[in-house]
């Protein structure tokens, strides 16, 4: 029943198809003095290559054996050509119709690789191989043919380019499968059993079920080229989605379409007279950055409509161009700033004075006896650690390094190897670790590996007795960081140094004159007003006509920052010069100046005019272990030496901090815990006395590396110490 109902169909179509191409050839027949009036409609040819895709999702084909996964997505080559009709319905809009041949076929093409699979060698004997891992390709490459009538609706979006949308119903008049495969592709020297590399294999046979009505959406572009007076070559493009399926399976079959069609104008049989009627507009603006004015088309269209003259018809012919008067335009531009200084807690006070003091300060940096290594390595040239030739370790200067804590880090070994040297009774242990988990479980060698690059480098670069090095090995540290987190299972990672002298690991005291500014910060607000735009604005820091700073904004009007106390600072108590000068992009220029006085304290001025001076000294206790708050013996020693810096007059600020483990609020009381043990030691009078419990609300250093998360457990203290 299904059957009979295709072919009545097929029987419909391709009478339908016969009695157009009828009916286009007899409208092709000329049409006497119909070329003086618009076109009623066009009738033309088309040719087009297609590139088809198919849309995929089955394992297999009703009656066709295959071992496929799946066919998924593929594509292929085609061809449609056909006649056309298109009639405009205004002078942009257009309905059009097609009936044509396309092919649509594609290949689909899958591979899979087979384990464990039974096979036999190419030559005798033939031996069955048991092998691992083979490569086979599945192939089914249909041949499908359509006849299709495309109605569509078209726009012309500029000039000769159109956009069209539209459906396609089409009758499918083959559905094959041309061929169907699974071949053996590697290795080569192997056959499936029945000593082929080919097997499952179907030509030229009917794909099953087939729908035999197709339906599609379809999307086009085309631009048409005058060949003659209204006859047009059109370059095109279009797309055929599928609304349904080849078949009962999950299969559909898109076409991409690139060509060309020729279109032929037909005439209405009557004579017209001609009008051509010109409209002119011109619109004036004024720009910036031109010298001369200049007019220009800018643009044409042009128009046609049939109208009732007194004996004939007139085909009237409207041209209206648009010009554009464009005068030169001067721009303006306008340049000011507002300045603010900006305190440490974050008050602000417009056009301040800056004060800039010098301070005796002192700074003990521990030493964090840790070296951290990445999972499963040993290699020490991976760490952190600044490795040095043998060469160069006679002029490494502990008193030489920068004030920072991790680059203090990084030059531990140098550090320890250097105190060994000027210490030759001095004996260092090394004790390698691991994390005991995923690839370092258990891995003690792991650990001695570890430990053993350490005391490599003591040895062969700083040339420490080996006697005096000894290396133990362990699975976690003694005291380990958190195993269950990623950050502790790094920590865990390290070799640890200790040594029966304590000037080996003691902390690293550095002394300095350090100057602060207060306030530290000056915001520069810009206030610039262009019509032509922005290209560019400086400021200008100057003192007694040295350049302190150039700060370039761009063309992005936002506050700007002068961090005084980065070099150069302010050297004299003369006013600082601020200039802000911008351009626009046409060249204005606009400039804006204002000052900000200065006053300079320093140590020897200060003591001049006998003020009051105070020394600063900052330490940091060598880091707590993990989650804990206990003054170890190492901490009480370093405590201990703090305490005699302690004036009755001196005021002391003790900072608890924490890494990121943890809560905000756990890790600030755990801060407030490691400060309160501090003071049972340094037992600092309650008036002179501030607890600043920070926690991690502000990290100190890195929290994404080891060595930042232990330093940031820690508990820094600050004497100042008036001086008379």
């Amino acid at each position: 029943m299904k059957t009979n109902k295709m072919v009545f169909i097929k029987k419909i179509l391709i009478g339908l198809l016969l009695i157009i191409i009828s009916i286009l050839v007899g409208l092709l027949k000329p049409v006497i003095g119909a070329e003086n009036s618009n076109p009623q409609y066009y009738i033309g040819l088309f040719a087009n290559y297609n590139y088809n895709y198919h849309f995929a999702d089955f394992k297999d084909l009703q009656g066709f054996i295959t071992c496929c996964p799946k066919f998924e997505n593929g594509s292929g080559s085609g061809f449609t050509f056909g006649g056309l009709f298109e009639m405009p319905i205004n002078n942009q809009w257009y309905f059009g119709a097609r009936l044509g041949y396309a092919t649509i076929g594609a290949d689909l093409i899958n591979e899979e690789a087979i384990a464990n699979v039974d096979l036999r060698e190419l030559d005798p004997p033939f031996k069955p191989i048991k092998l691992d891992k083979a490569v086979v390709e599945y192939s089914l490459i249909s041949d499908i043919s359509i006849i299709a009538i495309d109605p569509y609706i078209a726009y012309n979006i500029y000039e000769g380019l159109d956009a069209s949308a539209g459906f396609r119903v089409a009758y499918v008049m083959n559905s094959k499968i041309e061929s169907m495969k699974e071949q053996l592709m590697s290795p080569d020297y192997l056959t499936f059993m029945d000593g082929s590399r080919l097997r499952n294999v179907y030509t030229n046979e009917e794909i099953p079920e087939p729908n035999k009505l197709q339906m599609f959406l379809q999307l086009g572009l085309n631009y048409n080229l005058p060949v003659g007076k209204n006859k047009f070559l059109s370059p095109e493009i279009r797309y055929f989605y599928p609304l349904t399926k080849i078949n009962k399976e999950d299969w559909k079959a898109s076409t991409l379409s690139i060509g060309a069609s020729f279109k032929y104008p037909m005439y209405k049989s009557e004579d017209l007279e001609e009008e051509t009627i010109i409209i002119r507009d011109t619109t004036t603006v004024k720009k910036f950055g031109i010298n001369e004015t200049t007019v220009v088309l800018e643009r044409s269209t042009k128009t046609k409509q049939i109208v009732d003259g007194k004996e004939n018809k007139i085909e009237r012919t409207t041209i209206r161009e648009e010009y554009l008067r464009t005068e030169p335009k001067t721009s303006i531009i306008k340049a000011d700033f507002s300045v603010y200084g900006v305190t440490n807690d974050g008050r602000r006070q417009e056009n301040p004075q800056v004060v800039i003091e010098e301070v005796e300060t002192e700074e003990m940096f521990p030493l964090l006896p840790y070296v951290f290594f990445s999972e499963a390595d040993s290699r020490l040239d991976k760490t952190s650690m600044k490795l040095l030739n043998p060469e160069l370790v006679t002029n490494f200067k502990e008193d030489d390094l920068a004030w920072n804590t991790l680059q203090i880090y990084d030059n531990l070994l140098n550090i320890v190897a250097q105190r060994l040297k000027s210490r030759p009774k001095a004996e260092l242990l090394i004790t390698g670790c691991n994390s005991n988990e995923n690839k370092e479980l258990n891995n003690m060698a792991l650990s001695e590996t570890r430990a053993e690059a350490v005391k490599s480098y003591f040895v062969s670069v700083w040339g420490i007795d080996a006697k005096r090095i000894k290396v133990a090995k362990q699975n976690l540290p003694a005291k380990p960081s958190n195993p269950s987190s990623i950050d502790g299972v790094a920590e865990n990672r390290r070799v640890e140094l200790s040594s029966n002298d304590n000037e080996i690991l003691k902390p690293l005291t550095l002394k300095e004159i350090i100057k602060s500014s207060n306030p530290p910060i000056v915001e520069l607000i810009p206030n610039i007003v262009t019509e032509a735009g922005l290209k560019n604005y400086k400021f200008n820091i100057s003192q007694s006509g040295k350049n302190l700073r150039l700060i370039d904004g761009g063309d992005d009007i936002k506050k700007q920052i002068w961090q005084i106390e980065q070099e150069p600072m302010p050297q004299l108590e003369t006013a600082v010069d601020i200039n802000l000068s911008a351009e626009d992009n046409y060249g204005q220029k606009a400039d804006a100046e204002k000052e900000i006085k200065i006053s300079q304290k320093t140590i020897k001025i200060k003591r001049e005019r006998i003020e009051e001076d105070y020394k600063v000294d900052r330490y940091s206790l060598i880091v707590f272990d993990f989650d804990k708050a206990e003054v170890n013996e190492a901490h009480k020693r370093i405590l201990n030496e703090i305490k005699k810096k302690i004036m009755p007059n001196s005021k002391v600020i003790i900072s608890g901090f924490a890494d990121r483990t943890g809560s905000s609020e756990y890790n600030k009381d755990l801060a407030r815990r490691r400060s309160e043990e501090v003071q049972k030691v340094l037992q600092i009078s309650a008036q002179n006395l501030t607890i600043n419990p920070v926690g991690s609300d502000r990290l100190l250093y890195d929290n994404n590396i080891p060595e930042g998360r232990s330093y940031c457990r820690t508990v820094k203290i600050e004497i100042k110490t008036p001086i008379k």
